[in-house]
């Protein structure tokens, strides 16, 4: 009896746990990662490349601190990196993604309006092939958020990738002429 007891009590934990990780704001229709244990957090950045330079990396940041860094091509460092940011510097980034709204914003923004001779245009992104798509993605346990940057985002969309990049000091990693080390021009 004491057996099934335990079973039924930590079945019960997991499903609270579980419930707090996600929250339904009932005003905007928005799910959102309730309170939680940084040991549940990862931030995700990608960036993709495109026909140019365009740097191709990809940025894991854990709840604890833990910052790995995968450069491919077009960057300073190809190969991984690592290194660990305190739990201040975490919470901060944290709290970017809550004051620019991240949670809010759409998965992407699909379409990319040009003026051509005073015409204008609508193209669907998918349509466009040279544009590097930053990419970043949140995971609190069970919830998941990803945004693409995509050229008709609005600026302070577009920027948060990067303030965050900024937040994390990969530059060293990337590089500011986005050209590898590994390669010969």
């Amino acid at each position: 009896m004491k057996k099934y007891l335990a079973i039924l009590l930590s079945l019960i934990s997991f499903a609270v746990s579980s419930e707090d990780v996600i929250h339904h704001d009932e005003k905007s229709g928005i799910t959102l990662p309730g309170e939680f244990d940084l040991n549940n957090f990862e931030l995700k950045i990608r960036r993709g490349g495109c026909f140019e330079r365009c740097p191709i990396y990809d940025v894991l940041l854990k709840g604890d601190g833990s910052v790995k860094f995968k450069g491919q091509e077009f960057v300073a460092i190809v190969g991984e990196r690592s290194k660990y940011l305190d739990s201040k510097e975490v919470s901060s980034v944290i709290s970017k993604l809550y004051e620019s709204k991240f949670f809010y914003l759409p998965q992407e923004y699909r379409d990319y309006r040009v003026e051509v001779a005073n015409q204008r245009a609508t193209v669907l992104i998918n349509d466009i092939d040279d544009i590097p798509t930053p990419y970043i993605e949140v995971i609190v346990g069970d919830f998941k958020k990803s945004f693409i940057s995509t050229p008709s985002a609005p600026p302070e969309a577009a920027n948060l990738i990067s303030e965050i990049e900024a937040m994390l000091n990969i530059s060293d990693w990337v590089g500011k002429d986005n050209r590898s080390k590994k390669e010969d021009f």
